[in-house]
């Protein structure tokens, strides 16, 4: 992907992002109606699809999102390289204090009637967020191994697929609103496309922090 495209995307969800936040905010009618519209989606609950969708929001918390990218972050930079281990660790923590820090900015309150109680502010999702961030960072260091444009398209589907399943426990929890979800996949989209055509610069500043004995082991 060009650094036009990159960014061009990029933009359009930052402003998808920032037309939810607003409508947050000024508590706005649409958005209401729209995470009624949502959790209608996710209304029938079992015994089965209750433990399901526990387990998948363990497996999609942010701790272990930001452990499982710092550990993909250690492998590339011992294994592949060590700037772009680097950058990958990078960009979950700062990421994820972006995400935090419009949790406090927003301040929304959670959805009543939680099944795992959860506790802070609702908008962003940081399960969701944290998760999107993981998923393109492996994209980032798996899809130049593959060379086969079908392979690379079924990486990415499962990609999308595992933060799609994230968002909706979140929702079916009702540790969430479905727009606090929506919400955070544009922040991702937004935060990583104005991010990598800006990942050769951040690589070069760190080059110089590496051991030359690192270096010399790629």
């Amino acid at each position: 992907m060009s650094t036009k495209t990159s960014r061009l995307l990029g933009t359009f969800s930052l402003a998808g992002f920032a037309t939810l936040m607003i409508g947050v905010m000024t508590h706005a009618a649409w958005l209401s109606q729209l995470d009624r519209q949502l959790f209608k989606l996710t209304a029938a609950k079992t015994p089965i699809n209750t433990a399901f969708y526990k387990l998948i929001a363990q497996l999609g918390s942010p701790l272990i999102a930001i452990l499982l990218t710092c550990a993909l972050g250690l492998w590339v930079f011992f294994k592949v390289n060590p700037t772009t281990g680097v950058f990958i660790v990078f960009s979950q923590f700062l990421g994820s204090a972006i995400a935090e820090g419009f949790k406090l900015i927003v301040q929304r309150a959670r959805p009543t009637q939680q099944l795992v109680a959860d506790t802070g502010y609702s908008f962003p999702s940081g399960h969701t967020f944290c998760t999107a961030i993981l998923v393109a960072s492996v994209l980032l260091v798996l899809l130049p191994h593959l060379h086969d444009p079908e392979q690379q398209l079924v990486a990415v589907i499962i990609g999308l697929l595992w933060i799609a399943l994230v968002a909706i426990s979140r929702v079916y929890l009702r540790d969430h609103f479905g727009t606090d979800v929506i919400a955070s996949a544009t922040l991702a989209g937004g935060f990583w496309g104005w991010l990598i055509p800006l990942r050769r610069k951040l690589e070069n500043m760190l080059e110089p922090l590496i051991p030359q004995s690192l270096k010399g082991s790629h």
